[in-house]
């Protein structure tokens, strides 16, 4: 959950540096590319809280050892997610 914080914190970065520099005298956030970056790491951020989530339960209900690949799966896609969106 701590990675997924980090991403909404760059996420927020992000955002507010698109609102403030300009290119070409238009603001970047006025630019699709950006739009679509930003769009992009909203929904992996989501997904990624989903899957932390959906997993947490999986742990309540069934176990950790039924939640065992999906706790890897976590250990390898939040962080990578994360990365990508501070790239």
């Amino acid at each position: 959950m701590r990675s997924i914080g980090i991403a909404e914190q760059v996420f927020e970065l992000m955002v507010a540096r698109a609102l403030v520099r300009t290119t070409f005298g238009q603001l970047v956030a006025q630019r699709g590319l950006v739009q679509h970056w930003i769009a992009q790491s909203r929904i992996r951020i989501d997904m990624g809280g989903k899957y932390v989530w959906s997993t947490a339960h999986l742990m309540d209900t069934a176990g950790h050892k039924a939640a065992a690949t999906e706790i890897s799966g976590i250990k390898v896609a939040i962080p990578n997610m994360t990365l990508q969106d501070i790239d």
